[in-house]
């Protein structure tokens, strides 16, 4: 048999075997990354950075892992590690719209807003139904006193998702903050409809009320928020002027 023959038919062999074991890794890569996200579901982020490790360690540039990864770190507060896998899973797919609001989300908590908002932006460039990209770009837009721009995110974020709480709260708080009493009112009104336990929601209520005159109803919504957070200084605040305000011999309520 010719010799060059020979070698060319052991080079094929070669490629094709190579090329099947690229793809059993592959396949084996996605058992782990679907066994990851079965035990976030559950909750298990330790259990499932282990088997996203082991997906990344077969398939390195497995950017939805990676991503993954970084959430599951993010869930256990390990911010660290999970900004490096936000950066590595963009540097890989650009245009991943999770792993953008993720690393958006972290950048809001290191109060680096500008930053926070080119991730945000990004986001919703790709997904324009990234409706937590639009909560938080509501936010930072409101840190930078953009509040009218901040109500836009936030009506994104409620038409996405009437039952977001947070998105209430934030638009509540905006329209305080240019003094649309009305509108931030019945926005917190809707907020504590769908959490209760939120203190804020109550702080501003009641420093809402407080601020129209009605002292006993700012005197309730501050007492409310004092039994969730005992260490709120502005609600006691509120409690104490609304009741000298009634001592004084207002009727309003």
């Amino acid at each position: 048999m010719d010799k060059h023959k020979t070698m060319s038919a052991v080079t094929l062999a070669f490629v094709v075997l190579s090329c099947f074991a690229g793809d059993a890794l592959k396949f084996v890569a996605v058992f782990y990354n679907n066994c990851a996200t079965d035990k976030m579901e559950h909750r298990d982020y330790r259990g499932a950075i282990t088997d996203l490790s082991s997906a990344i360690k077969l398939y390195p540039n497995f950017a939805r892992a990676i991503c993954n990864r970084g959430v599951a770190y993010e869930s256990v507060n390990d911010m660290p590690n999970a900004f490096r896998d936000f950066n590595d899973a963009i540097q890989i797919s650009p245009d991943d719209a999770i792993a953008h609001t993720h690393r958006g989300t972290i950048l809001v908590g290191q109060k680096r807003f500008k930053d926070a908002i080119d991730d945000l932006d990004k986001a919703i460039q790709v997904d324009p139904k990234a409706e937590t990209a639009y909560l938080l770009r509501g936010l930072c837009k409101s840190t930078f006193e953009d509040y009218r721009g901040g109500i836009d995110d936030y009506n994104r974020a409620i038409g996405l998702n009437p039952k977001d709480a947070m998105a209430w709260k934030g638009r509540g708080v905006a329209r305080a903050l240019i003094n649309d009493y009305a509108g931030a009112l019945n926005d917190l009104n809707k907020t504590i409809a769908l959490d209760p336990s939120s203190e804020a929601a109550y702080r501003w209520r009641g420093n809402i009320q407080f601020l129209i005159g009605n002292y006993r109803a700012a005197i309730a919504d501050s007492t409310k928020a004092l039994e969730i957070d005992p260490k709120d200084t502005t609600a006691t605040q509120i409690v104490a002027e609304s009741k000298s305000k009634v001592g004084k011999g207002s009727r309003r309520s």
